[in-house]
C-alpha cells in the first residue's frame, strides 16, 4: 500500500527510523560540542579570572597607603574628639579614599565588562554573555562591599560627631599625664 507520497509504509518507516538515528547522532554531537565549548570556556575564565586576581591585588596594593591615611587621621579625630577640625579632616580623606577606591575597581571591572561582548569565547552566545557580565557586576559588587566596610563604618562615625551623634557608641579617652 502507497502512502500520499507514492512510497510504501514500510519505506516510510524505514525512512522515519533513519531520520530518528540521524537525529539522535546530530544531537549527541551537538552535546558534546557544547560540553567541549563549556569546558574551554570554563579553563580559559580561569586563566582570565587568574590575571584579573593579580589586577586587583596591584589596586589595593596602591591604594592602600591611602587607606592607611584615611585610618590615621579617622584615630586622630577619636582622640581629639572635642575639636570637630580633625572629625572634618578625616571624613575628608575617608570620602575621598571611598571614591578613588570605589573608582579603580569600577574601571577594571568596566574594562572587563565591555570586553566580554566580543570576547571569542561567547561569540554568538548571548546567555553566555549575560551571565558572564552578571557574574562580574556580582563579583565587584561583593568586593567593594568587603573592601569598604571599614571605610564606610569610619564615614558613619564621623558624620555622627560632626552632627552630634557622638562616635556610634565608643568614646576615645585621652591617657592623663
Amino acid at each position: 500500500m502507497e502512502g500520499q507520497l507514492g512510497i510504501s509504509r514500510e519505506q516510510a518507516d524505514r525512512a522515519e527510523g533513519n531520520a530518528d538515528r540521524l537525529l539522535k547522532v546530530d544531537a549527541a554531537n551537538l552535546d558534546a560540542e557544547t560540553a567541549q565549548r563549556q569546558m574551554e570556556l570554563k579553563t580559559a575564565l580561569q586563566i582570565a579570572d587568574q590575571e584579573f586576581t593579580r589586577d586587583i591585588k596591584v589596586i589595593e596594593g596602591s591604594l592602600s597607603q591611602q587607606k592607611i591615611d584615611a585610618q590615621n587621621a579617622y584615630n586622630e579625630a577619636l582622640i581629639n574628639s572635642n575639636d570637630k577640625r580633625y572629625a572634618e579632616n578625616a571624613l575628608v580623606n575617608v570620602n575621598k579614599t571611598i571614591g578613588e577606591i570605589s573608582g579603580a575597581y569600577d574601571d577594571l571591572y568596566s574594562e572587563r565588562i565591555n570586553s566580554v561582548s566580543m570576547d571569542p569565547r561567547f561569540a554568538g552566545d548571548e546567555a553566555a554573555q549575560s551571565a558572564e557580565i552578571a557574574r562580574l557586576e556580582s563579583q565587584r559588587d561583593a568586593l567593594l562591599a568587603t573592601v569598604l566596610k571599614d571605610l564606610q563604618d569610619q564615614q558613619a562615625r564621623l558624620d555622627g560627631m560632626l552632627t552630634g551623634g557622638g562616635t556610634s557608641g565608643f568614646t576615645v579617652k585621652k591617657k592623663s599625664p
